[in-house]
């Protein structure tokens, strides 16, 4: 004859089993919260609603510049020291004949702020700016921005790789 043995579920069980199904669940999420606080800030613009405002100045700008039809092409070569130098040349919109066309290039790093640079272009000659800056070889956001007399003429953004 087999004996059988019976096992009884008490409230103890029951409740021991309760209390660590909800701590598993409260760990789990602690982890999780804690490794996505450290790992992304979370913040894409520093003000959101400021940039929201500016949009409607961007779309105005941005079809103001296109009437102007002004073609740049920035030019990126290595020095032999290890300098590189930017070559902008602009093209259209009789800027040869604007002497107050002030120049910048804005590199942004894709992954790290804190490379960034801001290079002011001197004037070479009627629709040419260059200058030189000790930046990091890779892969590279450059924000183009031309102005006449404090008003912005021309802007690009782009994709370029520095060797």
């Amino acid at each position: 004859m087999q004996t059988t043995r019976e096992t009884r579920i008490s409230g103890r069980i029951v409740l021991i089993s309760l209390v660590a199904f909800f701590a598993v669940i409260a760990a789990v999420n602690a982890i999780m919260a804690t490794l996505a606080i450290r790992t992304f800030g979370g913040v894409e613009a520093d003000n959101a609603y400021r940039a929201g405002l500016e949009f409607a100045r961007e779309i105005s700008a941005a079809r103001a510049q296109q009437e102007r039809n002004i073609q740049v092409d920035v030019v990126t070569s290595r020095t032999g020291s290890g300098v590189t130098r930017f070559t902008l040349t602009m093209r259209g919109h009789d800027v040869s004949t604007e002497p107050q066309l002030a120049a910048r290039l804005e590199l942004r790093h894709p992954a790290n702020k804190r490379r960034d640079h801001i290079i002011i272009l001197k004037r070479r000659q009627a629709g040419v700016f260059d200058a030189d800056a000790l930046v990091e070889a890779g892969q590279w956001n450059v924000r183009v921005s031309v102005d006449r007399a404090g008003e912005r003429i021309f802007r690009s953004v782009n994709r370029v790789a520095i060797p």
